[in-house]
């Protein structure tokens, strides 16, 4: 696991855009309705680097099988970034008492090498986690949330249902700066970015 010493997630800075109510979007093969929330955010600790542009879907309601979806639609032209348009951070409703009104997400780190999509943990390995994420309310999924599955013993990351800017601060500490460490923030070139309409 990457060992990103000098990133500090304060330094990520958000700025709210526009909100599309009524919205909808497919997730799972399911169609989903809510508000779509525009962000714009910059890197303090990569200064330059550029800015991103997220999008973080709200369902009505988050019944079983329904998330909140965080995305980066458009990004720096950095090739270490490139998989990036495919990654979506999903945070579920806490059921149980203690963390009721949070969500959560499991703590996925991206693979800067390729090998697999992302490097997912379990509580054992916290302590080998990068030190951007000492800024996260770190668990163990069953002591979150109900579980019937295997993935009991995932770790996640617990947020309070209405902060955007700790979940968007959680997509840079698992995604961007652990795919930048391991690549070494080389250029993409001419490469297209994404765009997004704010539809998901």
């Amino acid at each position: 696991m990457s060992r990103a010493t000098r990133f500090d997630i304060e330094r990520v800075i958000v700025v709210p855009g526009r909100v599309d109510r009524n919205a909808y979007w497919e997730f799972s093969r399911r169609v989903f309705s809510g508000d779509i929330h525009h962000y714009v955010a910059t890197d303090g600790n990569l200064p330059g680097s550029g800015t991103w542009w997220f999008l973080l879907h709200l369902p009505e309601d988050l019944k079983k099988g329904g998330y909140v979806l965080l995305q980066a639609v458009d990004y720096p032209r950095i090739e270490a970034w490139t998989p990036i348009a495919r990654t979506v951070i999903n945070f579920a409703k806490a059921t149980m008492p203690k963390y009721r009104g949070m969500l959560y997400a499991k703590v996925r780190l991206s693979d800067p090498h390729g090998d697999q999509k992302y490097e997912g943990l379990t509580w054992s390995h916290r302590a080998a986690l990068p030190p951007n994420m000492r800024g996260f309310q770190l668990g163990v999924k069953r002591k979150v949330a109900a579980t019937r599955g295997t993935d009991g013993d995932a770790l996640v990351a617990v947020v309070p249902r209405h902060d955007h800017v700790l979940m968007i601060r959680l997509f840079f500490a698992t995604k961007v700066w652990t795919l930048y460490e391991g690549e070494g923030g080389r250029k993409r070139g001419a490469a297209p970015r994404v765009g997004g309409k704010g539809r998901g």
